[in-house]
């Protein structure tokens, strides 16, 4: 018995320092550890067995052995610390400085600008803002929680920033955030290097994988940013890369199965990647001494991803109410999230979701997404016969067709599939070494290459931003303003990211701004909207609100907001970097009791010109009974005649209008299939019997008017017959979205879409045809009419926000692009057509008091009147890129512009515009305006400018919106 002891104590202390060694190699200490318990345990039951009546005693002296043996362990010193130390294989210490090497070139790559570039996006303030909430309220929101997203994300946040109270360490709490991040993304380039190495068993694919993974101003430009995407990411990767252990027991699968339930937590869209790694699981079954190792794996995540559901349970949120009830529910919104689609265009069309976001990604790096994609997808045939790369390739497939659904798909949902990418262009580069390098020296050679090229390639990229702009100055600049000069009492209505830093005194001096809410939550939350601001817009004192909020204001999606932005003006307006789009951020104050924002002349002089110049009209364009001619062309079109009997019908001049409207029903009126107006008459024949739509949208309206003004019913009866024939032949639905083309849709019908005229396109007209025609959706139409002016105001490279003279229509998605195609002179820039767009919205603005048109002409303004203020005048024809075209002014285009700043709280601004170009240019001898009184076009928009500036345009039909 004492021998069989002592030869194991000797046992013990004979391996005790060669056992400290084998654990500084982590591949063995499993495997030296279960070899130690074997033989302890063999031993030991040899003594036992030899002496049963003594076995607690014998139990007593083994375990004070063992005690002894670790109270040596704790005796080492550092000579021998050092000793073993360099017992550690060459191999780790050249692994361990690759792995430094790379996470320098990661750390350098991602934090060099980093608070400066990206602008602040709106979910960054969001995701800050309910980490505060958590920290300060012990809420999971400031305001109600409704199960947008599981909370995992904040509550990390929120527990880092307790633990470091360093919330304001980097002045915003953002930036915070964004160190946060790059905690995340030196993890998840750590865990690419794992995967890489262990996949490919060589250090080639480790670090090209790593690299492409730090310098892809695509991860760079989303992996700064304070997103769920990027901690889900992080620990997706870490789930995988346990799975590619060399040696793995079932503490590592419980510990996979945490970390990917805990990916759930922090985003949803982690499911995405259960297959994959549930495939990965199963395929190292065998090496666990465990059944149904992939059913236990599973139980665990699903046990650690009820903590959300469970919850929302415990607080009887998880259904949604019962018997006409009304609160938050997890089911809810879940059903509310499945429900929810962007575009219904099939994903392959252009302005499909998808290829949105393609756009968006090739932008910032077409290297990665291109080469991943054909990489990836020789990556996914070449797992076929290779197991281990299953769980890649798998992972790729599904969140590739999870993009490719008709759902939203928002631009930074690419970044889970960055790594994958980074890592399916590497291990093909080293295929492909291996392919063309024969030998080791000439592979090291021919990879060493490829790695150089990667690094020059992504430094010299036309597009390094991420290095270079700040986009973000003027967004903390507006956060500093706001604290040192608003008083702490005032409703302000703010971006998301400014919401932390506006309610902790920790930032800046001290004020603290207990009204100050995020614009998007008074615009849809009614607890806010009722409870704070009575549901009233002029309770709001300020709007703060970056470019990000001028661009939803643009589409028309702040109603509430949006109203109280345009009823206010403007204090101060930062602006960051003027390469880097313009991004500003502007404080506006809102003052409710303004006058009416619409400029009237109310001018009885300014009336009784307009009866004058109607008359020396006719006498230099009439012809016969009603004919309107261009000297200057000989021509007569349905648009000369449709001005005649507007201008006609609201100056009570009934003869003329008759006699036009007899004239241009006896010649231009003889279409077949339909009633629309052929648009061209000359030399005493029909030229060209095409119809012009807007045309025949005054001419409708005119005729409306006319009923209203004089009552007979001929007039209306003929008016309906248009209208109708208008929402048949000249309405087509695309995607849900109606469009006003320019012609019947058979004549203007091209390969490849429709051609558009943004300034046909009539909304006032609409609401009004809406009373005559029920079997036209008119207000849909008008609603619609404000999307496609937004989109052709800002297409690819516009910064004027001024539309285009002439778009083409996709005819499957409804995607604007240029029209320069189809047609021998520019139709990109905005002049002679495009300027009747100010004027029509005006309208709409004037007889329907639209908030699309109001916000529609705020945006256009900010561009006029900023230019006119420094020119003291305004081009005819302005280039997309804010060129200008044509310097001198025309009477038309003027009537445009004379129109947008009609609606403006600087009445000075429209009056002194209106002196110069109107007043000052009118012969009231000859009763004329300009210098030509033959040019028609001036003659009829001068005329058209100075009855809206003194309210002579009325809508004569009386209806409201």
């Amino acid at each position: 018995m004492k021998k069989n002891i002592s030869q194991y104590i000797l046992y013990v202390k004979k391996n005790l320092r060669s056992s400290i060694k084998n654990i500084w190699n982590h591949d063995r200490v499993s495997s030296f550890i279960k070899k130690r318990k074997k033989q302890m345990y063999v031993i030991y039951k040899k003594c036992a067995n030899q002496c049963v009546c003594k076995k607690q005693k014998l139990c007593d002296v083994v375990n004070k052995k063992i005690r002894d043996t670790y109270q040596g362990m704790r005796e080492y010193t550092w000579k021998q610390f050092m000793r073993d130390l360099r017992a550690i294989p060459r191999s780790m210490w050249v692994n361990i400085g690759v792995l430094l090497f790379l996470m320098i070139i990661v750390i350098v790559a991602h934090t060099y600008n980093f608070f400066a570039y990206p602008y602040y996006e709106n979910d960054e303030g969001t995701y800050i803002s309910q980490a505060h909430a958590l920290i300060t309220q012990g809420k999971l929101s400031p305001y109600v929680y409704w199960y947008d997203h599981a909370p995992g994300g904040w509550i990390i946040i929120a527990f880092f920033a307790k633990i470091t109270g360093a919330l304001f360490a980097f002045d915003t709490s953002v930036n915070f955030g964004r160190v946060l991040m790059l905690g995340f993304h030196i993890l998840s380039a750590m865990m690419i290097y794992v995967i890489a190495k262990r996949l490919s068993k060589g250090y080639v694919v480790a670090i090209i994988s790593t690299i492409i993974f730090a310098l892809s101003p695509l991860a760079i430009y989303y992996q700064r940013r304070v997103l769920l995407d990027n901690m889900m990411t992080t620990l997706v990767l870490c789930a995988i890369a346990i799975l590619y252990k060399k040696r793995i027991t079932m503490n590592w699968i419980i510990a996979s199965a945490i970390l990917f339930a805990s990916a759930v937590l922090v985003k949803e869209t982690a499911l995405v990647f259960l297959p994959a790694l549930l495939i990965g699981v199963w395929q190292r079954r065998k090496e666990i001494s465990c059944k149904w190792v992939s059913g236990k794996w599973l139980i665990v995540v699903c046990e650690v991803m009820a903590l959300y559901p469970w919850y929302a349970f415990v607080r009887g949120e998880l259904f949604d109410a019962q018997g006409g009830g009304d609160h938050v529910s997890l089911l809810g919104t879940l059903s509310w999230q499945l429900s929810r689609t962007g575009s219904d265009i099939a994903f392959w069309h252009k302005g499909s979701e998808f290829m949105n976001g393609v756009m968006d990604w090739l932008y910032h790096d077409p290297y990665i997404i291109i080469a991943g994609f054909l990489t990836g997808m020789l990556v996914v045939v070449w797992s076929l016969g290779r197991k281990d790369l299953r769980v890649i390739s798998l992972g790729m497939i599904f969140f590739f067709f999870y993009l490719l659904r008709s759902n939203i798909v928002l631009n930074f949902y690419i970044v889970p599939l960055i790594p994958f990418l980074a890592l399916s262009i590497a291990l093909i580069v080293e295929r492909l070494a291996r392919y063309i390098a024969d030998g080791y020296q000439k592979r090291f050679v021919f990879t060493s290459m490829i790695f150089v090229l990667i690094v020059v390639v992504a430094m010299v990229l036309p597009t390094q931003k991420h290095f270079m702009l700040n986009e973000t100055q003027a967004q903390i600049d507006a956060v500093h303003w706001v604290k040192k000069h608003v008083p702490t009492s005032a409703k302000i209505a703010i971006d998301d990211y400014m919401y932390t830093d506006y309610h902790d005194a920790r930032f800046g001096n001290g004020k603290v701004f207990n009204h100050a809410d995020i614009f998007w939550k008074i615009e849809s939350d009614p607890q806010v909207r009722n409870d704070v601001y009575n549901s009233d817009w002029r309770t709001i004192n300020y709007v703060v609100g970056s470019s990000t909020f001028d661009t939803h204001r643009s589409h028309g999606q702040l109603e509430f907001v949006g109203e109280a932005a345009s009823s206010a003006v403007e204090i101060v307006k930062f602006v960051s970097d003027d390469t880097a789009d313009a991004y500003q951020t502007r404080i506006l104050k809102v003052d409710p009791d303004m006058p009416v924002d619409i400029t009237y002349a109310h001018s009885d002089e300014i009336t009784d010109q307009l009866y004058r110049a109607l008359r020396s009209y006719k006498k230099f364009f009439f012809r016969t009974y009603g004919q309107i001619v261009d000297p200057d062309t000989s021509l007569t079109t349905s648009e000369g005649q449709s001005y005649a009997m507007l201008r006609s019908v609201w100056v009570d001049d009934k003869e003329t209008f008759d006699g036009v409207w007899e004239w241009t029903q006896d010649h231009l009126q003889f279409r077949i299939g339909d009633n629309l107006i052929s648009w061209k008459w000359a030399l005493d024949k029909l030229e060209d019997s095409s119809n012009a739509t807007d045309a025949d949208e005054d001419i409708a309206l005119a005729l409306l008017f006319a009923y209203a003004q004089w009552g007979d019913e001929r007039y209306l009866t003929d008016a309906k017959k248009i209208i109708d024939d208008i929402g048949d032949y000249a309405v087509v639905e695309i995607a849900g979205k109606n469009y006003v083309l320019s012609s019947h849709w058979k004549i203007i019908e091209q390969t490849d879409g429709f051609l558009l005229n943004p300034s046909y396109l009539a909304p006032a007209h609409y609401r009004i045809f809406a009373e005559v025609d029920p079997k036209h959706d008119w207000q849909k139409i008008a609603r619609d009419s404000y999307d496609v002016l937004a989109r052709a105001s800002h297409l690819e490279g516009n910064v004027t926000g001024l539309p285009a003279d002439w778009v083409l229509v996709d005819k499957e998605t409804g995607e604007l692009s240029s029209a320069q195609a189809y047609f021998d002179y520019d139709v990109d820039k905005f002049s002679f057509d495009a300027f009747r767009v100010l004027w029509r919205v005006s309208l709409d603005y004037q007889w329907f008091n639209s908030l699309k048109a109001r916000t529609y002409l705020d945006s256009v303004n900010t561009y006029l009147i900023e230019q006119y203020k420094k020119e003291k005048t305004l081009p005819s024809e302005i280039a997309s890129d804010g060129t200008v075209i044509a310097k001198d002014a025309r009477l038309a285009v003027d009537a445009g512009y004379l129109a947008a700043f009609m609606i403006k709280r600087d009445a000075l601004l429209a009056k002194d515009f209106f002196e110069k170009q109107f007043v000052q240019k009118y012969n009231d001898s000859g009763e004329y305006w300009g210098d030509d009184k033959y040019n028609y076009y001036d003659a009829n928009w001068a005329w058209f400018a100075t009855a809206m500036y003194n309210g002579n345009m009325k809508n004569l039909f009386a209806v409201s919106e």
